[in-house]
């Protein structure tokens, strides 16, 4: 709840009076998990315990890297409950490029293990270690095959930086191309990475959330 740009949502809730609520996930932030005994299955139930705590019935939901994943997942299962969509980077299936960014050594190791290390720049070491489960509870809530088929009616807004290499922006241009929402936006910023923390990307992130509003206001 400290990051960056859940700072500056704050903030921007209480300037223009609008609901705000926001949680650190399992395993994030000053959650008392450690990140290697969660994976996607847990972050969406904490997701959807979030949303059910919160005193309105529908929700602009802005959702970074694999935020964004579950936001969308929760737009798809819970419509009358999601009003909006704003994703920064959304993260659709990562855990496939991480599996397949491994060595068949290294997917050997986990398998015989239980555990592997994957790269983290997140991390101070670099490194963060997650368990098989990580990859397999994934599987459920894969989506890029099947973004086609997603009901997702609601005002939907991507924000990419074009230098991420962390989650490919053909993801995000994937998406764009393929949800069969009507009102749907891609913004790439041409020199930023994954993280869109800057003071520019967060006024960007701003007044998408601003537009969004508006639109469901309106």
């Amino acid at each position: 709840m400290s990051g960056t740009k859940a700072r500056a949502l704050e903030q921007h809730a209480q300037r223009h009076g609008f609901g705000y609520l926001c949680y650190d996930a399992r395993g994030h932030g000053s959650s008392s998990d450690k990140f290697e005994d969660t994976d996607i299955s847990h972050w969406y139930q904490d997701a959807v315990t979030a949303m059910s705590l919160a005193p309105c019935k529908r929700h602009v939901l802005v959702g970074s890297s694999f935020g964004g994943w579950q936001a969308l997942h929760l737009a798809a299962q819970q419509p009358q409950q999601v009003a909006g969509l704003v994703l920064v980077a959304p993260a659709l299936d990562i855990t496939q490029q991480f599996w397949h960014g491994l060595s068949a050594e290294q997917q050997q190791q986990a398998q015989q293990t239980g555990r592997v290390s994957l790269g983290s720049s997140y991390m101070d070491d670099g490194q963060i270690m997650v368990k098989m489960q990580f990859f397999e509870a994934a599987k459920p809530f894969l989506l890029l095959d099947k973004l086609q088929q997603l009901q997702v009616s609601c005002p939907v807004r991507i924000l990419h930086g074009v230098q991420d290499d962390t989650v490919p922006v053909a993801t995000s241009q994937q998406l764009f191309e393929q949800l069969p929402a009507r009102d749907m936006a891609l913004t790439l910023v041409k020199d930023r990475d994954h993280r869109l923390s800057r003071k520019h990307d967060l006024q960007l992130l701003l007044s998408t959330v601003s537009d969004v509003l508006q639109h469901v206001a309106g």
